[in-house]
């Protein structure tokens, strides 16, 4: 079950109508990026990579050789937000693991441009602490990201890491949703919402496309996938259809399913994440 808190911060989200704020950010070419505030200020190292911003915290344990690329959510509408710092760092903390941030380029730029940016920045990192102490995972829509890159590396004759996380993954862009019965109380995410976003990134691509609905990709010998998922997500019945065929190909490692929690709810400001967080440490820790 969910505590109180949990139960009254959905409530807040739905009575300021946070879920409708994605349709109509969509119509704005450019949303800023966050950067680390108050204590986290002090823990997150600020990069660049091709001209785009990258984050960098370390565990209070100190800098670790294990490394994890982030990609964050946001609907490819949302740059870095501040719940994910939070979030992160303690993630960092509870696996000893150093977590990058990284802030990639998204609308204006095209999939093509999201996909090759995220793509080269990963096998710098890969080149620099190599493969072995190297993830990567996401969440929402970074998840799909991370899922794109794992089948650049692929097709690029490159092998993948050991373990992908991905929280909350957005699989499925042929409609943004499937048509699988929702739960229509889901406290982050519209129907129309998430449609409106999912066609502004497929551009001129095909939806179906493997690197932009990852529910279609050959996920054989591709990575390790670790998903957590919340059975109230707007998202879950793709995300379903998802792990049954990544269980086919032998590549579902882990499964996690909440059966009461909602949409990315492992950055909400509740003590529901800590659980989510500890599950992932586990996962990620050297």
């Amino acid at each position: 079950m969910t505590t109180l808190n949990y139960r009254l911060f959905e409530t807040f989200l739905r009575l300021t109508k946070q879920r409708e704020r994605i349709f109509e950010d969509i119509k704005r070419e450019r949303i800023g990026s966050a950067r680390p505030k108050g204590k986290w200020a002090a823990r997150f190292e600020r990069s660049e990579f091709e001209g785009r911003t990258v984050w960098t915290v370390h565990p209070k344990s100190g800098e670790s050789q294990s490394r994890y690329v982030h990609f964050h959510g946001g609907a490819y509408v949302y740059r870095l937000l501040d719940i994910h710092f939070r979030t992160i760092a303690e993630l960092a903390d509870a696996s000893g693991v150093s977590i990058t941030l990284p802030d990639y380029p998204i609308f204006p730029s095209t999939a093509a441009e999201t996909h090759d940016w995220s793509h080269t920045y990963f096998e710098s990192m890969v080149q620099s602490h190599g493969l072995d102490n190297v993830k990567i995972g996401g969440c929402s829509a970074g998840g799909n990201l991370a899922m794109a890159v794992l089948q650049l590396r692929q097709q690029a004759g490159l092998d993948n890491p050991k373990d992908t996380i991905l929280w909350s993954p957005w699989v499925d862009l042929t409609m943004g949703v499937d048509e699988t019965p929702h739960n229509p109380n889901e406290a982050l995410l519209t129907v129309k919402g998430i449609v409106a976003s999912g066609n502004r990134f497929v551009g001129d691509r095909e939806a179906k496309d493997p690197l932009i609905s990852p529910v279609f990709a050959d996920m054989k010998d591709l990575s390790a996938l670790h998903i957590f998922t919340g059975q109230k997500d707007l998202l879950y019945p793709q995300i379903t259809r998802f792990a049954d065929r990544a269980s086919q190909a032998g590549a579902l490692k882990t499964f996690k399913v909440e059966p009461h929690f909602g949409h990315y709810w492992m950055f909400y400001p509740t003590k529901e994440r800590h659980k989510t967080i500890g599950e992932t440490a586990k996962i990620l820790s050297p």
